[in-house]
């Protein structure tokens, strides 16, 4: 009882701040943003995907994306080869230069890997860049990418995160405990070898800080099919990378509806991911230095 109060109160906060969000970007949109271009040593690219049931929440994610107080160089949309066509046009005609910093928004045709859309084809073609990734339903406030950057010292084997997970075992049998067991949405403290970064609030993976393996098709499309945060977490730690959680605390704030067609019902609800971690120890066993 509690819990669906709880629920239903989550969701209607969800849906007030989404709408007066929605208001915010569409009114900022008619005004170029000064902002501030990045100070790292590479050029940064945020990386996002979308499909066509979610074009409908699209316009107001990238509006937020181009809103930011500090810029990347490139914001790049991944879009599968047989949606293309349906881009509203809309967003199409926000290609090109969006800031007077130079940033430029792309949209690119690919494969269509699902969820990898929104990494994998950004490491192939900018290996040497920063990248950002972020979803495609979610707003995201002015500051987002600039206390992101901030967290970044210099080390590139330190992903960088809002929203991470931390990994727990099964004190009998030294098993991972199943995904729902996991410590959820820590605020801080999170074990840089535990932590499990979430997508949904972005994510910063500096040069070099995947495995070689990462780009694997025919593995991650069989063993983590849709389930690419497990992918990229075991592909993080084999190269040696660590996850390292913001200081600020980030909660998403989806755009009303967008979750009706997300990955959260299957994956989450359904146990699935429980079974691409299984594979994922299956092929490559526990990706530490140290078990724990």
């Amino acid at each position: 009882m509690l819990a669906n109060i709880k629920i239903k109160f989550e969701w209607y906060c969800n849906r007030l701040l989404s709408e007066i969000y929605l208001k915010k970007v569409l009114f900022f949109s008619k005004y170029k943003k000064n902002a501030k271009l990045h100070q790292l040593p590479n050029d940064l690219v945020v990386s996002l995907t979308s499909y066509k049931p979610r074009f409908v929440t699209l316009f107001p994610t990238i509006l937020s994306l181009i809103q930011q107080q500090v810029s990347p160089n490139l914001i790049v949309l991944w879009v599968a080869n047989e949606d293309y066509d349906y881009i509203p046009e809309e967003i199409l005609n926000l290609q090109g230069i969006v800031n007077d910093k130079g940033t430029e928004f792309k949209i690119f045709k690919t494969d269509d890997t699902g969820p990898y859309k929104k990494i994998i084809p950004s490491i192939e073609t900018f290996n040497d860049h920063f990248i950002v990734t972020a979803d495609d339903d979610i707003y995201y406030p002015s500051w987002w990418l600039k206390l992101l950057l901030r967290e970044y010292n210099g080390i590139n084997s330190e992903i960088i995160c809002y929203l991470a997970h931390e990994i727990t075992f099964n004190k009998t049998s030294n098993f991972i405990n199943p995904y729902n067991l996991w410590v959820r949405n820590k605020r801080r403290n999170v074990d840089s070898l535990l932590g499990f970064p979430v997508g949904a609030g972005g994510v910063l993976y500096p040069p070099s800080s995947l495995d070689d393996l990462v780009s694997c098709q025919n593995i991650f499309l069989k063993e983590c099919a849709m389930a690419d945060d497990i992918w990229l977490f075991w592909m993080a730690r084999k190269k040696g990378s660590t996850t390292k959680k913001t200081k600020r605390f980030f909660i998403p704030v989806c755009w009303p509806d967008s979750q009706k067609v997300g990955l959260l019902t299957n994956n989450v609800q359904n146990n699935a991911n429980d079974q691409k971690i299984k594979n994922m120890l299956n092929v490559f066993g526990w990706p530490m230095a140290t078990n724990k």
